[in-house]
């Protein structure tokens, strides 16, 4: 049911109360619609993007490599897929390193998360070399505003717009209730509280809470640190010769005429055998291909007069596509790159954030490494060629993925929540979203968001 007046949910004591209507909070609702349980979202936004972001979702950053804090955020139903590009991958193996969890635990979620998501195909990784592995990936469709219609059929599960969250109440380790703004403050109770608002929220008002109850939250916590983001930038260009690639890769890879000619593009990362063996992080490479111009024609003629002719005479100038190469990484986790509260404050009286954000240089080892691989691929099976930018001298772009503040882990001195989301030393209060990624590896985080809200729903639907 979609909630009109609050006055009329005061006296309610819910089974669950979720922060927020994002893809996280949406997906734990929909894996409990067949449970008893009564649940309630509470969403700061209505139905349209909120207008005043100024006052409600911007920040200071430390960096100004670092995008305003105000267009990476939306504060609507929906949360910020309002801003999502449709992306969904898979986490590899490697990616769960010093997680309490692992891949195979996010598997059996692999199906409910397809369903949510509206995905059809199946997920796969192709080994192409000994160093090499070529990724199919998905694109949703879905919106999730559309879920409104969900909460206006259900009787068990609410929701109630245009009211923001301020803080939790609580003493020795226990949520009492939620206190509320809408049009003043109110407090609404539950017997378990959800934090899904975000990969910059859930640390912002995880930490308010903590300063306005000095009892509740542990102070050991990392609350948070360790922020990531993926950098995503243009690292080369080339030529590349797809008739030999399509024969090259046709028993290997499933759909390869469909990537190839309607997708137009090519997702590379290294192989687990490569990560295992150089200890380093993930990264996913975009080849994105296009009908080679006359203009490139000259410039290859130019640049490299011998390979030009040899592809003349072979015949085989028509099967070439010109190539730009993309890539997107994983940022280690550093404990110095972190969510703060902010001497400014909302309207509402809560501290604004403050972003301490940097990209260390030595993130780019791997890549390097990755693409003296990728190089070596083409040249070995005479694909094309290749030629890599002095990417080290760009600035950063951030593929605006939040990542980290209030991650999972088992020891409460490095982690926030522990491998159920429950936050450390507090018996009903989670926390679900990108928030809680301990490593960022180079998967788009929304698919791994909505596997962990259903493993999430799981979990609260089977405890006291």
């Amino acid at each position: 049911m979609i909630i009109d007046n609050i006055q009329n949910i005061l006296n309610i004591e819910y089974d669950i109360i979720i922060i927020g209507s994002g893809p996280a909070g949406i997906s734990i609702v929909l894996n409990l619609k067949e449970n008893n349980l009564k649940t309630l979202i509470v969403e700061a936004g209505n139905l349209e993007p909120h207008l005043d972001i100024e006052n409600f979702l911007s920040g200071k950053v430390l960096n100004e490599q670092y995008p305003r804090l105000e267009y990476l955020r939306a504060r609507q139903f929906g949360g910020t897929s309002s801003l999502w590009g449709g992306n969904c991958n898979l986490m590899e193996d490697t990616d769960f390193t010093n997680w309490p969890i692992n891949k195979t635990d996010l598997d059996r979620y692999i199906k409910p998360t397809k369903k949510i998501l509206n995905l059809k195909k199946k997920f796969y990784s192709a080994e192409i070399d000994k160093n090499i592995d070529i990724l199919n990936l998905q694109w949703s469709d879905v919106n999730f505003l559309n879920y409104l219609n969900f909460f206006r059929d259900s009787k068990n599960h609410d929701l109630i717009l245009d009211t923001s969250f301020l803080y939790f109440n609580g003493k020795q380790g226990k949520i009492d209730s939620a206190t509320v703004f809408n049009s003043k403050e109110y407090n609404l109770k539950s017997k378990k509280f959800v934090l899904a608002c975000g990969g910059i929220e859930n640390s912002r008002l995880l930490e308010w809470s903590k300063k306005k109850n000095k009892n509740l939250v542990d102070n050991r916590m990392p609350i948070g640190k360790y922020f990531m983001d993926h950098p995503y930038y243009h690292v080369g260009s080339g030529v590349v010769n797809v008739e030999k690639l399509k024969f090259l890769l046709k028993e290997k890879v499933p759909e390869l005429n469909f990537i190839l000619e309607c997708e137009r593009s090519l997702h590379l990362s290294p192989s687990k055998n490569f990560l295992k063996f150089e200890g380093i992080g993930d990264l996913k490479l975009q080849l994105k291909f296009r009908k080679l111009s006359n203009s490139f024609k000259r410039q290859l003629a130019c640049v490299a007069p011998k390979y030009f002719q040899n592809l003349i005479l072979k015949g085989e100038l028509k099967d070439l596509s010109e190539v730009e190469i993309y890539v997107i990484h994983e940022q280690k986790p550093y404990i110095e790159n972190r969510v703060e509260l902010d001497s400014l404050n909302d309207p509402y009286g809560t501290p604004k954030v403050k972003l301490n954000w940097n990209f260390p240089k030595e993130n780019f080892l791997y890549l390097e490494k990755f693409l003296v691989e990728i190089s070596k691929f083409f040249i070995n099976y005479n694909l094309g060629r290749l030629s890599i930018e002095n990417f080290k001298t760009k600035n950063v772009v951030l593929g605006n993925h939040q990542l980290g503040g209030t991650r999972i882990g088992i020891n409460i001195l490095d982690s926030v929540v522990d491998k159920n989301l429950k936050v450390h030393e507090i018996k009903n209060l989670y926390i679900c979203g990108s928030s809680v990624f301990r490593t960022g590896g180079h998967a788009h985080p929304t698919f791994t968001i909505v596997q962990l809200s259903s493993r999430l729903a799981d979990h609260l639907k089977n405890i006291n």
